[in-house]
């Protein structure tokens, strides 16, 4: 949101929405590789959160591309996605009422329908279990087996390992100390005094928005001086940047075979950035008078609906890849997300670019 505060308010281009919508591909794609290369093993992915959060984001993204496509956005259009905003929290709260509907819709339909089949596939899920549960208790046997004889081996490079991470974490900690004391000095540290925590969150807010307004003027003047378009810019620098959390976050969920909360923390986050980060900048920006600065929002990019237009091929390609296979986050899942993720941005790129044109779509430069 910082950034587009920034774009819309005080440099008044396209990179807030560069930063999103390159962010919205970065999420939905990039980040899916990230958790699927990382897997140690196979994942199995619940396929009602995947489509409900995906129905969700596809509805959002169908509304932003109706809102840009005439390249102004006007009061009204801004409070829509702000409602929207709240409408997509209401169903938040009550998906598991949803589902619940679902379920029940569907048990009373097998009752009704397939009593025989219902039978053979209790008996078969007891059979697999069963399977499962002697070739868990193998696995486990055999790893004990092996902890018990790697523990009794010398560990030869430990030592040499230990000191390379201390050189390193030395060599980190000197290029961050000036980081840490202007933060140490300037943010109250509220778990000494809880009494200090708004403060503290203050701080940490202005502290994000003198950063976000550091890193837009610097990408702004570089995209001026080599002749880049903003919108380009937000979607290879700041767009990566800020998809830096989430892809740390699917990295340890795959870890930790949580393969479909990486893939719902990525597309919700994706929702919020477009109608929280989008939508209430733009509508405090109508209600301004014009004498103010305010007014419509001018888009000055033109290719603004044909990226939208790839939001929803990015979230399409997501998840035919996920019923490609079988619904399991595995290594091929990341492999195909990886190559779609770059075949996608590098298209975005070159029609940023003027290199590429579809439907006569010329992008223009702004600072």
């Amino acid at each position: 949101m910082s950034v587009n505060v920034i774009s819309t308010f005080i440099t008044k281009s396209d990179l807030g929405i560069g930063t999103i919508v390159g962010g919205s591909v970065c999420n939905s794609l990039g980040v899916a590789a990230i958790a699927g290369l990382a897997t140690r093993k196979c994942i199995k992915l619940q396929k009602w959160p995947l489509l409900r959060d995906s129905i969700t984001h596809l509805c959002v993204l169908m509304v932003l591309t109706a809102i840009v496509w005439d390249g102004i956005v006007v009061w009204s259009e801004a409070l829509i996605l702000v409602i929207l905003y709240f409408v997509y929290f209401a169903v938040m709260l009550s998906h598991k009422r949803i589902l619940a509907y679902i379920n029940n819709r569907g048990s009373l339909a097998t009752l009704l329908c397939c009593t025989n089949t219902n039978k053979y596939r209790i008996d078969n899920q007891k059979i697999v279990t069963i399977c499962e549960l002697t070739e868990d208790k193998w696995k486990k046997e055999r790893n004990v087996d092996s902890e018990t004889q790697d523990s009794t081996k010398p560990a030869s490079n430990s030592e040499g390992d230990e000191k390379s991470v201390n050189k390193w974490m030395k060599i980190w900690s000197w290029i961050t100390m000036p980081i840490q004391i202007a933060l140490s000095y300037t943010i109250p540290d509220c778990k000494k005094n809880h009494s200090l925590y708004p403060l503290s969150f203050m701080m940490s807010v202005i502290w994000i928005g003198a950063c976000s307004y550091f890193v837009c003027w610097m990408v702004t003047v570089i995209g001026d001086t080599f002749h880049i378009p903003d919108i380009v810019m937000g979607m290879l620098f700041l767009a990566i940047g800020g998809s830096v959390p989430e892809g740390t976050s699917a990295f340890i969920n795959s870890r930790n075979n949580r393969g479909s909360m990486s893939l719902s923390n990525t597309l919700g986050a994706n929702t919020l950035d477009i109608l929280l980060s989008l939508g209430v900048p733009w509508f405090v920006k109508c209600l301004i008078p014009t004498s103010w600065g305010g007014g419509d929002v001018q888009l000055t990019t033109s290719d603004l609906p044909f990226n939208c237009v790839g939001l929803i091929l990015s979230l399409v390609l997501l998840n035919v890849i996920s019923a490609g296979t079988g619904y399991r986050m595995n290594h091929i899942f990341g492999f195909c997300c990886l190559v779609c993720y770059l075949s996608v941005s590098v298209l975005f790129i070159l029609v940023g670019m003027n290199i590429v044109k579809i439907f006569g779509i010329q992008s223009t430069n702004t600072c």
